[in-house]
């Protein structure tokens, strides 16, 4: 028998694009799934579309904080809840293509600590495909930048067992996450495929605002698991999150073997506005 997969959907204040992120799951292939969408104090229609999606489709589970808690005490809240040995999750401003579900499933090993696959970028200018290929996913390069994504199957008792997401990381709570349970549990699994969409072309803001604070908070958190090198391919993205400039002095001390070349497209990119301009139309 297939084993039921939990999916956890957090939205908050907006009903037209998490009507789109649950039929997508919904609509998957592989049928024998929850849907558990947390309804974090919403004050526009998204309870009357919460409600309409439990009424059409019984997979569905409805689950709510009277007062905003924030993303990742909603994606919690439903974990804690779900039935599943194996959980999943998404945006609510994103969506899964119709194989992406038997596609982690079927690529699903206790040997690797979770599954993840590439996923496609949309932004208003074009659509880009992130990261398809075949990965394992160690330790050493997860702390170099976040391989996995926003999105990854693993074992619920996993994720209970890490202490789920961190709700005091104001952002990357992801990538705080997966890099806990590679930690704890082994290398990860990045399948060929790129069947999640994650959507940058609508004007409401995704859930995570405060990238700069959490990228920070993450590199004090696992610090003590970092060499020189990771440190360094932080102490760069930190930099460039920071949307500054770089000096040449800035390139000499960033630019060091293995972030050589980011350090140079952005030394390049964040000191001719027009190629900025690019750069911010493909990544």
């Amino acid at each position: 028998m297939q084993p039921l997969v939990s999916i956890y959907l957090p939205t908050h204040n907006r009903a037209d694009l998490l009507a789109r992120a649950a039929r997508s799951v919904l609509t998957q292939r592989y049928q024998h799934i929850e849907l558990l969408i947390v309804d974090d104090g919403s004050t526009d229609g998204t309870a009357e579309t919460i409600s309409r999606l439990a009424q059409e489709d019984h997979r569905v589970r409805a689950l709510r904080h009277a007062e905003p808690r924030g993303a990742p005490s909603a994606r919690n809240l439903a974990i804690c809840a779900a039935k599943g040995d194996l959980i999943t999750g998404i945006d609510d401003d994103d969506e899964m293509l119709p194989q992406h579900i038997v596609s982690l499933v079927a690529a699903f090993d206790h040997r690797y600590s979770l599954i993840c696959s590439g996923f496609v970028r949309k932004t208003k200018t074009g659509s880009r495909i992130i990261a398809k290929s075949r990965k394992v996913i160690s330790l050493d390069e997860q702390l170099m930048r976040n391989h996995v994504g926003n999105a990854a199957l693993t074992l619920r008792t996993r994720l209970l067992e890490v202490g789920l997401f961190d709700e005091s990381m104001p952002a990357w709570q992801d990538y705080d996450l997966w890099t806990r349970l590679i930690t704890r549990f082994g290398s990860a699994l990045r399948i060929a495929a790129a069947d999640h969409v994650v959507h940058l072309d609508h004007n409401s803001p995704r859930i995570s605002r405060r990238t700069l604070e959490g990228a920070e908070r993450f590199m004090t958190k696992h610090s003590s698991l970092m060499s020189d090198k990771h440190k360094i391919s932080q102490e760069l993205e930190i930099f460039m999150l920071r949307s500054n400039p770089m000096s040449s002095a800035d390139l000499i001390r960033l630019g060091r073997s293995p972030n050589l070349l980011r350090s140079l497209r952005y030394f390049v990119t964040s000191n001719a506005s027009w190629l900025r301009d690019i750069r911010d139309q493909i990544s």
